[in-house]
């Protein structure tokens, strides 16, 4: 990352159905959580923009970024999608794929953590 901030990583989620249990999409940089969303309250209509400021993170050296969903288990563990990642210095890059004309296969696949 840059050795200067500020920066943001920003993202595109869209929950199309939602878990029938406890979900969580954690987003890690280094093992470290820098944002926790509780994915089991309301579905997504389209893909919703999210920012997360990293400027912690400008200090020139790499750092792994990592999306998380932990699911304890049930029926259902919903269908979560992830899109256009961007680290940029404005809160709010990326543009995604709009719901009607997004790919079949997500850009991402978020698998349910065993516990």
């Amino acid at each position: 990352m840059p050795a200067t901030g500020p920066l943001f990583l920003d993202y595109w989620r869209y929950a199309a159905t939602l878990p029938d249990a406890a979900g969580t999409l954690v987003v890690t940089i280094d093992g470290t959580p820098v944002e926790t969303t509780d994915i089991t309250t309301t579905a997504d209509t389209d893909f919703s923009q999210q920012s997360i400021d990293i400027a912690a993170y400008a200090d020139g050296a790499a750092h792994l970024v990592k999306f998380r969903y932990d699911y304890p288990g049930g029926a259902e563990d919903g269908d979560l999608f992830i899109d256009d990642v961007t680290i940029d210095a404005t809160p709010g890059g990326g543009r995604p794929l709009s719901v009607d004309h997004r790919m079949t296969m997500p850009l991402a696949t978020l698998r349910k953590r065993s516990r």
